[in-house]
């Protein structure tokens, strides 16, 4: 006969790495009647967020001569060893408690039941599954709402009466460990994961007002959703997981593809939960000119200039590539801007720049060196058609980079088409600092599994 342990905590916020449990409550039950119970505030050990106190009502006042959870801990295992442990958003509960035994010195495992998830199999088609709510549509009172022997003992009712409901062994089927159950956020029908590809694109978390949570880029679509799943719930980014009620996904044919789209949902919809995108990002340009005498000189300056080399997304980034460059290709450090002397630079001295700041070398001799280093930049790369596998068997999915500049991504039935008609087929782009940087690193690392065409 198993028995239950539901369970409900407070906390001092969302991750249970970092935040600490306030108060615990444990109702033990055969399915049908408590058969015992535990209860106790929580000293954090640190300061309750006035936030938290908004919601709960439990400041640092309420938990001062409590026990730390360490002295609980002996009570706590004793209650949920051999119990099934249930809980509204399971996981969010069951992390924090399995990580503070943990800190107490125990290892603790156990199945697990999202109530959540049963009330939407056993009462389907409610306005909404959060307890409150949930609560209210079936007519339990909750006198103590936000606190854990509250929330807790509405649980428990709700328990009963889905358990008494299921004539079908739907529970079972959710507490099974090999079962998708396990990982899927609570307001999220398992169809719309499974049926999510396992393709190269970029996915869309949405909440249950149509707001968009996220937006990721993945190789395999449906195994980099499952990641964000199943990571832990510790993790920053499981603050969201529960508000996450659909999943829209865009099949984009190959990493490239997928990086430029996620960039421009990020901007289009800018999204609480991404943080990298979130702001604007300075540019810098790579400008060239010719001194008195006849060499080469370059300069990094912010904001897009003309007849630009590239564009970094800071100056630190800038520096360290052309640091990269003076060794490759022996140029000076001063005369590509990374030195400000009025000799000659450090490098002379070691041999590793050939003294074109000391007229050691010609201009010609160093232009050269120069030139060669702008081919490999500009002139492979200012007007091509990147092509690279397309959304479908047959299909080709393509990049266009004209005047050194981003211009949009498209696909077409074969290289062909994409070569003659890619005005006509393409999705137009904004370049920007973020596309420049995905450019970037796309030509530093990840181009020889694309074929290019000039335009």
């Amino acid at each position: 006969m198993n028995t239950f342990a539901i369970v409900d905590i407070e906390t001092t916020g969302g991750s249970s790495f970092e935040d600490k449990i306030t108060e615990i409550a444990i109702y033990l039950s055969d399915g049908e009647k408590v058969i015992d119970e535990f209860h106790s505030l929580v000293d954090p050990k640190v300061s309750i967020p006035p936030y938290i106190t908004s919601i709960t009502g439990i400041d640092n006042y309420t938990v001062e001569g409590a026990p730390v959870f360490a002295d609980i801990a002996d009570e706590v295992i004793s209650m949920l060893k051999d119990s099934i442990f249930v809980a509204h958003n399971v996981n969010f509960d069951y992390h924090f408690v399995k990580n503070e035994l943990k800190s107490s010195g125990y290892e603790w495992d156990s199945k697990k039941l999202c109530t959540v998830r049963y009330a939407r199999k056993i009462f389907p088609g409610l306005p909404s599954y959060g307890l409150g709510k949930l609560a209210d549509n079936l007519g339990f009172n909750n006198e103590a709402r936000h606190r854990a022997f509250g929330d807790a003992m509405v649980t428990v009712e709700i328990f009963h009466l889905m358990v008494s409901k299921d004539s079908e062994g739907i529970m079972d089927k959710l507490i099974n460990h090999g079962s998708i159950h396990r990982y899927i956020p609570p307001n999220l029908e398992e169809s719309v994961f499974i049926n999510l590809p396992e393709l190269p694109g970029v996915y869309i978390f949405i909440d249950g007002k149509g707001r968009v949570l996220y937006v990721g880029k993945a190789i395999n679509i449906r195994k980099r959703v499952k990641s964000h799943f199943t990571t832990g719930s510790g993790k920053p980014e499981v603050s969201f997981i529960n508000e996450i009620h659909n999943i829209e996904h865009v099949v984009c044919g190959n990493e490239l593809i997928a990086l430029l789209h996620e960039n421009e949902l990020i901007k289009k919809y800018w999204p609480p939960f991404n943080k990298a995108q979130k702001f604007n990002s300075k540019v810098f340009s790579l400008i060239s000119y010719f001194d008195g005498k006849g060499f080469i000189r370059h300069g990094v300056a912010q904001g897009r200039k003309p007849n630009l080399i590239m564009t970094f997304n800071s100056m630190m980034e800038s520096r360290n590539y052309l640091f990269e460059i003076a060794r490759e290709y022996q140029l000076c450090p001063k005369l590509l801007g990374l030195a400000k002397t009025s000799g000659p630079c450090a490098w002379v001295k070691d041999e590793e720049c050939k003294g074109a700041c000391c007229d050691h070398e010609t201009p010609e001799e160093y232009n050269k060196r120069v030139l060669d280093w702008h081919n490999s930049v500009i002139t492979n790369k200012a007007d091509i058609l990147i092509l690279g596998e397309g959304r479908s068997v047959g299909e080709t999915g393509f990049v266009v980079i004209k005047d050194n500049t981003y211009k949009g991504f498209g696909f077409a039935s074969n290289e062909n088409q994409a070569l003659e008609n890619w005005q006509n087929l393409i999705n137009q782009g904004i370049h920007d600092a973020d596309v420049q940087r995905i450019l970037n690193q796309f030509f530093n690392h990840n181009s020889d599994r694309y074929r290019f065409l000039p335009l």
